[in-house]
């Protein structure tokens, strides 16, 4: 009998892996819980098996895959039928795996996998749609091309050993995907895919609700009849690096305003050696943010804000060993000392942390994770599985990434060999780096390489701790494990447990997912905190200093997987703090603490105030759609604000000025907080009473701030433009609801789904506009919303625009022609996901959080959208378009160019917001 993968206690679904007759592997997870069903299949070949003179061939295929079977042969055939039930489809093509995956309402679960299945068995690879997905694939080139990840991702490449499958280009162009002289494109398709889509090469994960026996009979049917050839197909034992490759520093030429320092180590593989990690010491000791830490030097020393270790390309024959560390202007000049310290680093930890203790804190830790984990989406969870059934035996399909057998000092040492001076590869990544004398292929990246020099390399053979480095002291957060708390009492929602003019707290102690864990959220709106672009600008500034103070003091929480994330929202500040209970109370103390010491140094606070100016600055560098979203929030709500404008409006504040925002941000304030999960009543209200004791003395309680947001109500078509340095062109078209009530929302969230699958048919695969475009329900302040969108560079920003309202006219002209069942099957796949169930403790209180936000106390806003999307008829929805989603409504046009017609004026008597400050004072606003 074959064997089974190993599952947590806590875990209540039901696995069963076995083997089709075809060599296809399947797991199956039978979740009860669901009201949606999830499957993923695996492809054990990437980029890598692209032929030379066809690169990108294998993302090519992957678009190809979707347009048509020979049972189903309609183009859009598989994503109108899983977006018509409730259901979501995705693939990605990675450098030795693709993966594909949807997910869908439980009752077309089988008719959804007739169609997946035919996918892999009897694609058509239809010929008219060739040259359509080519432009496709530039597409999506293009919008990536002044992307920086992208572009230093393509010199790794371009140094790497031309002799590996690595040194391919993996996206592929319009000049790489083309018909050779004896080969036509199509036949390169057909020929790629019948060598390497073959079923002993794939995986295949299976979630429902639906029993091991009734998944696995799913599975046989529709996946026994994929091919297996078993062609071998072997890659090339070759060193992804040529030995002139090493001992080098490379220059990078960046488009953001960063500096960055990558210090990369080549090691052998490690995958086969999974169950051991002997690299998690070093990842976690060089890593490591708290006191005596290398990036507490940078940091004090005002060199270096963030460091992280350990991550890099790992592969079938090769993994990197990457610290990557983001520089100071200060830091930029002084690489070679601060890579010393590296080298100080890594000798104190070999000679020093590479002990069993460390090993087996670190395991606790895995094992800990293990045994709690919560569950993720089913698709995403079909996804990570069927991908770790290539790299883990059955029974670690699940258990593997949390593995750790004992400690074995030989092959640690083993693996910290490597990291010596003589097979660095250095990489100063920055928009300052001198001249350049190399372009990388494809995305045209400058850089130069340079030997470095020999006495710098000796120099860095010896390395002593002249900077006073510290190991990690043993883990304080770390005591024993709290057992979930018998509940007495059920609850059905969370309740108001403390409360009085200005403050209020809820509580809800979990019954259902009996895990020691729990969510609080913690809001605090403060009357000087926000209401003006400074003020606004400045309660993010304190923010960021106050989380780099914080890091130091609280990062041994964080490994521990006590996690706390401070963000601002309109109104003020929130604290989302998650975890093992136990230690919760312990890390809130820890930053309340902190938080009232403020201890900032003049230097740091001025670099981190560059950081972040810098990191606003950088947002004209993202892509224009992305941009346009930022935009239409700052214009329609009344406390965001553009980027550029907060980053002038903080560039000359001191130290000074920020404390005296911090005493005027605590000044007034309103508290609203949620604890859910693993806390009793009596621990709850003890927390607020501590809450309340440190609030008292500074702060007078108030009423929350308002939300406010633009009212849209008879003010027809408006027009924003904005200017982008980017080739690229984007329209951003954004409907506003008069109601907020459940019927309001079922209206668009289904319109939404309705138009979502037709527009991406008719804009992206039909008339190949853009890469990146679609359909959303937007909520701005709880108010219902409709956006559409598209980015391109194949039109002008006019014909973008009016490509979109043709479409909506279009769609509206021949709406009647949907049949009701079609209509209905929309209605209940959304209706279905509504009703679904929360996976997990942090969804639950997510959901929960929300619902306080939205002022549905009764927390049931869900159901009654669902009850209102039942009720909801074609006809209603369509007299509905035909009254508000038109080109001459009430709506708001935001488009992106590097250059607008002088003439461009898009609706009759159209408004163009030049100055939205002006346009927010002067306009009617929805009080949230």
């Amino acid at each position: 009998m074959q064997l089974q993968p190993i599952i947590s206690p806590n875990d209540k679904r039901k696995y069963h892996a076995f083997t089709l007759t075809n060599k296809l592997r399947v797991l199956v997870v039978e979740d009860i819980t669901s009201t949606q069903a999830s499957a993923s299949l695996c492809v054990g070949t990437g980029h890598f098996e692209d032929p030379k003179d066809t690169q990108g061939l294998g993302h090519f295929l992957e678009h190809m895959l979707f347009l048509g079977s020979k049972s189903f042969p309609e183009a859009d055939d598989f994503s109108e039928f899983i977006n018509s039930h409730g259901g979501n489809h995705n693939a990605w093509t990675g450098a030795e795996h693709s993966n594909y995956f949807f997910n869908v309402s439980n009752d077309f679960f089988e008719s959804a996998l007739e169609r997946f299945s035919s996918i892999f068995s009897e694609p058509l690879f239809h010929p008219e749609y060739i040259d359509k997905e080519r432009h496709a694939i530039e597409s999506e080139f293009r919008l990536k091309i002044d992307d920086d990840s992208r572009r230093v991702y393509q010199v790794y490449k371009d140094l790497a050993n031309p002799a590996h499958p690595f040194h391919k280009f993996s996206v592929g162009n319009l000049h790489t995907l083309t018909d050779s002289k004896s080969t036509s494109l199509h036949t390169k398709l057909t020929q790629y895919f019948l060598k390497h889509y073959q079923s002993n090469n794939m995986t295949l994960v299976l979630i429902g609700p639906q029993s091991i026996k009734a998944l696995s009979v799913l599975a046989h049917k529709y996946f026994s009849k994929l091919n297996n050839h078993s062609f071998p197909c072997p890659r090339p034992q070759v060193p992804l690096y040529l030995v002139e490759a090493l001992a080098t520093d490379t220059y990078i030429l960046s488009n953001n305003h960063d500096h960055k320092l990558m210090l990369t180590f080549p090691l052998p593989e490690i995958g086969s050696v999974y169950h051991n990690k002997p690299l998690s010491m070093l990842n976690h000791m060089l890593g490591y943010e708290g006191r005596g830490s290398l990036i507490s030097y940078l940091r004090q020393h005002g060199l270096a804000n963030e460091l992280s270790a350990g991550g890099g390309l790992q592969g079938y024959n090769y993994k990197d060993f990457n610290i990557s560390i983001e520089l100071t202007p200060k830091g930029m000049a002084h690489t070679d000392e601060i890579t010393f310290m590296v080298f100080c680093m890594i000798e104190l930890i070999c000679n020093e942390g590479q002990n069993s203790w460390r090993y087996n804190e670190r395991k606790h830790l895995q094992e800990r994770a293990f045994l709690y984990q919560e569950p993720v989406e089913p698709l995403q969870y079909a996804s990570y599985l069927a991908v770790n059934m290539h790299h883990y035996p059955v029974e670690d399909y699940i258990y593997g990434d949390f593995r750790m057998d004992g400690f074995d000092k030989d092959l640690s040492d083993y693996f910290a060999s490597f990291l010596k001076p003589s097979n660095l590869r250095r990489f100063i990544i920055s928009h300052e780096i001198g001249h350049t004398d190399k372009q990388a292929n494809h995305y045209l990246t400058p850089y130069r390489v340079e030997s470095i020099a020999t006495d710098l390399l000796e120099s860095w053979k010896n390395p002593s701790n002249v900077y006073g480095f510290s190991l990690p002291e043993p883990n304080s957060f770390i005591g024993p494990q709290r057992q979930a708390l018998a509940v007495t009492e059920k609850q059905i929602n969370p309740r108001v447990i403390y409360q009085k003019p200005g403050f209020k707290l809820w509580h809800m102690n979990d019954s259902e997912f009996n895990l020691p864990k729990g969510h609080l959220y913690l809001s605090l709106d403060s009357k000087q905190g926000c209401g003006s672009l400074y003020t606004s600008a400045m309660t993010r500034l304190y923010l960021h200093v106050l989380q780099d103070y914080l890091q130091e003091f609280t990062y041994d929480a964080e490994i521990t997987g006590l996690n706390y994330h401070i963000y601002p929202n309109q109104g003020g500040i929130t604290l989302h703090l998650s975890g093992f209970t136990g230690q919760q109370e312990q890390l809130l103390g820890l930053i309340f603490a902190k938080t009232q010491e403020r201890n900032f140094v003049a230097t740091r606070f001025e670099e981190l105030k560059q950081q972040l100016i810098k990191h606003w600055l950088n947002f004209k560098q993202q892509k224009p759609i992305n941009q346009l979203f930022n935009s239409l929030s700052a214009t329609l709500q009344v406390n965001t604000y553009e980027p550029l404008d907060m980053a002038m409006a903080i560039k000359d504040v001191s130290l000074v000025e920020l404390h005296q925002h911090i005493s005027n941000f605590y000044k007034q304030v309103n508290f609203e907080g949620l604890i859910h999960g693993d806390w009793s009543e009596q621990e709850a209200l003890r927390l607020s009473k501590n809450i309340e004791a440190i609030l008292e003395p500074i702060s007078e309680l108030c009423s929350e701030n308002n939300r406010d947001l633009i009212s849209l109500k008879g003010k027809g078509s408006l027009l924003k433009h904005l200017h982008v340095n980017s080739s690229d062109k984007a329209v951003v078209i954004y409907y506003q609801a008069e109601q907020q009530d459940p019927a309001e929302i079922a209206k668009y969230q289904l319109l939404s789904n309705l138009l979502g699958p037709k527009f991406f048919n008719q804009l992206r695969t039909e008339q190949q506009l853009g890469y990146m475009l679609g359909v959303s329900y937007l909520s701005l302040n709880h108010r219902p919303g409709l956006v559409l969108y598209l980015q391109t560079n194949v039109i002008e920003v006019d014909q973008a625009a009016s490509a979109i309202d043709t479409f909506i006219e279009q769609f509206i002209d021949n709406f009647n022609l949907l049949s009701e069942d079609e209509f209905n099957k929309v209605k209940q796949g959304l209706i279905d996901k509504l009703l679904e169930q929360d996976k997990s403790l942090a969804q639950r209180t997510k959901r929960y959080w929300s619902a306080i936000g939205n002022k549905d106390f009764e927390f049931s806003r869900k159901v009654k959208v669902a009850e209102a999307m039942t009720a909801l008829s074609k006809q209603q929805l369509l007299i509905f378009m035909q009254s508000y989603i038109r080109h001459n409504m009430d709506r708001v046009m935001l488009i992106a160019d590097q250059n607008l017609k002088p003439n461009f004026n898009w609706a009759a008597g159209s408004e163009t917001i030049t100055d939205v400050e002006l346009f927010k004072r002067n306009s009617n606003k929805y009080s949230g």
